[in-house]
């Protein structure tokens, strides 16, 4: 892969670290301020409860999308960025441009070919 190209998909993968960082940050506000709220009686503590563990379950989603995006990073100064780690066949550009942190072809990961 060509320089020029692993520079755009470096650029796009920090961008969405970016992102991930941004939303990680609002969701540990808020679950923060949900916690210090004064919960009144049983139904607003199920209420809050349930907000807590919906946002903490969000912040491991964006846990697993950093590890995503700092492997795809890695392979990229590894030289490895576009190869398919359980093949070693190259990963599709349209497919690494639609997620750029793919680590594996269309066909390991089990999604069928379209024409």
């Amino acid at each position: 892969m060509k320089n020029e190209t692993l520079n755009t998909y470096r650029s796009t993968l920090l961008g969405r670290q970016q992102a991930a960082f941004h939303r990680r940050e609002h969701s540990l506000a808020g679950e923060q301020e949900l916690l210090e709220e004064r919960e009144l009686d049983w139904r607003d503590t199920a209420s809050h409860v349930t907000g807590a563990t919906l946002l903490e379950g969000i912040g491991e989603v964006e846990r697993r999308e950093l590890a995503r995006i700092d492997a795809a990073l890695a392979r990229i100064d590894l030289g490895t960025y576009g190869e398919c780690v359980a093949c070693h066949g190259p990963i599709a550009l349209r497919r690494l441009h639609a997620l750029p942190e793919a680590d594996r072809c269309g066909d390991c990961a089990g999604i069928p070919e379209r024409g």
